[in-house]
């Protein structure tokens, strides 16, 4: 078989440029309440999870719970201060706007990704979220998308980035979230495009040179 310049082009580019890959991070695992970030793993990617106010962007508490998901407390739950209420199951942390709106931040590092599904928890009809895209960094200008939450809540992916934020905007918005899903974004492979692409030459060069003998 002769492969041409085009065929030669194309396969080149495909190694040079490398594919995007699907995943999934499940944040439905026990995490101590932090005033710092908590780090989940699909054993390849991760991320690191924290809570701010929409507001302000003041750190404020957060954990996760099996079964439940990623919260976060900002004052105090059912008359409880946050560090006192470590349960956190039922009745308290969940990302909500009541008083103070609340924000979670994923930062997924020197990875760029491309958030395509949020998995909620602690749900009811009406509660609201807003996803950030903010960029490459948390202080770059974020983009916003605003989504009515159900438990699975899917939507056109985002740009490509590190940094997320997913907040709780109205007063009797709230709820905890489960898992994240996101593109990767293909990483450049140089020195691999250029060894396939010189072997194929070769191959190619001593075809022909078998069929002038």
């Amino acid at each position: 078989m002769r492969l041409g310049l085009p065929v030669l082009a194309a396969l080149f580019c495909a190694a040079f440029t490398g594919f995007a890959s699907a995943a999934t991070i499940s944040l439905d695992v026990d995490r101590s309440p932090t005033m710092g970030a908590n780090v989940y793993s699909n054993g390849t990617d991760s991320v690191a999870v924290s809570a701010v106010t929409l507001s302000g962007g003041s750190a404020i508490y957060t954990g996760s719970w099996a079964g439940n998901g990623v919260g976060a407390c900002s004052g105090t739950v059912a008359g409880r201060t946050c560090r006192g209420d470590l349960a956190g199951i039922d009745g308290g942390w969940a990302v909500d706007g009541r008083g103070i709106a609340e924000m979670l931040t994923l930062d997924f590092g020197s990875q760029l990704v491309s958030i395509t599904q949020l998995v909620f928890g602690k749900i009811e009809a009406g509660d609201d979220f807003i996803l950030y895209t903010f960029g490459n960094g948390a202080g770059t200008a974020p983009t916003a998308s605003t989504g009515l939450t159900s438990v699975f809540a899917s939507f056109a992916p985002t740009p490509f980035a590190s940094v997320f934020g997913v907040a709780a905007p109205g007063y009797d918005d709230e709820w905890k979230l489960r898992s994240v899903s996101f593109d990767v974004a293909p990483v450049p492979v140089p020195a691999a495009g250029l060894l396939l692409v010189g072997g194929l030459g070769a191959l190619s060069l001593m075809r022909r040179r078998r069929q002038t003998a």
